[in-house]
């Protein structure tokens, strides 16, 4: 079942065409969908080794800075 819903959502990820990056809670993005990739003409590498926030416009810097209070798996 987990290998199920596991392939379901990297299905999901890889075909949707709004730009998908995960990040870990210290801010660094762990994983990036290909329309995300495509939207700043990164590949997934150079995406992945960019600094947190390079890609987000610096006004909304604050709001990148927020910190989940709590992750529920």
């Amino acid at each position: 079942r987990l290998e199920e819903r596991e392939a379901q959502y990297r299905s999901i990820f890889e075909s949707s065409s709004e730009g998908i990056t995960i990040v870990g809670l210290d801010g660094v993005p762990v994983d990036v969908n290909p329309a995300m990739c495509a939207m700043h003409g990164y590949t997934r590498e150079e995406f992945l080794a960019l600094p947190p926030g390079a890609y987000i416009h610096p006004d909304f810097h604050p709001l990148r800075r927020r910190r989940p209070l709590q992750v529920r798996l």
